[in-house]
C-alpha cells in the first residue's frame, strides 16, 4: 500500500480531507527567496560590525555601491588588505533561481549554471599565496551579463600582520551566513 493509498483510507473514515500539495511547493520556494534577501541583510550587518570593530585601526570604506561594503586598512609596508562583501537582493528574479542558486551557497562549492536566461555563478576559495591569506565565498546571478543579484565575501590579507584579525573576520562572516 502506498503513502497515497493512506491517505485515502485515512480521508473516507473522516468524511473529508483537503490537501493542497501546491501551496506546500509555493511555500518552500517562497522560502528561498525570503532567506536569500535574509542572508543579504546578515551580511550587511556584519560587515558593518566588522567595520565598527575595527574603527581603531586605519581602515576605510572604498566600495561606491551601496550593496557593497569594501573595507581596506594598510600595514606598516604599505601593503593593503581588505574585505569586501556584496549583497544585492532582485525581487524580480523567480523563486527558482534563488532555491538553485541557494543550493549552490549551501555546497559552499565553485560551479557554473543556467536556469533560462539566468547564470548562476558560486564561488568557493579559501588560500595562502606568498604572504596573503585569501578566502572567498559567494554566489551570482546574472542575467545578460549584468549581475542581478548577489552574495558574498572575498577577504585578501597579508599573512603575518593580520593573521588574528583574519580568524575574527572570517568567523564572524560565516556564522552570519548560517
Amino acid at each position: 500500500m502506498s503513502w497515497f493509498d493512506i491517505v485515502k483510507v485515512l480521508s473516507s473514515k473522516t468524511g473529508y480531507a483537503q490537501l493542497d500539495f501546491d501551496n506546500t511547493v509555493e511555500e518552500d520556494e517562497d522560502n528561498c527567496k525570503k532567506r536569500f534577501q535574509e542572508l543579504c541583510n546578515k551580511l550587511e550587518k556584519a560587515t558593518k560590525e566588522i567595520e565598527r570593530k575595527l574603527s581603531d585601526k586605519d581602515v576605510r570604506n572604498v566600495s561606491p555601491k551601496p550593496s557593497n561594503i569594501t573595507l581596506v586598512f594598510d600595514n606598516e609596508d604599505e601593503v593593503s588588505s581588505y574585505i569586501e562583501s556584496g549583497f544585492l537582493y532582485n525581487p524580480d528574479i523567480p523563486e527558482e533561481v534563488y532555491c538553485k542558486v541557494l543550493d549552490m551557497f549551501d555546497r559552499n562549492i565553485t560551479d557554473l549554471e543556467r536556469i533560462g536566461d539566468y547564470v548562476l555563478h558560486s564561488m568557493a576559495a579559501m588560500y595562502e599565496k606568498g604572504d596573503y591569506f585569501v578566502n572567498r565565498r559567494g554566489v551570482y546571478i546574472s542575467e545578460n551579463y549584468e549581475d542581478r543579484a548577489y552574495l558574498g565575501y572575498s577577504i585578501d590579507m597579508v599573512r603575518e600582520s593580520h593573521e588574528l584579525l583574519r580568524n575574527l573576520i572570517v568567523q564572524d562572516l560565516d556564522e552570519a551566513l548560517k
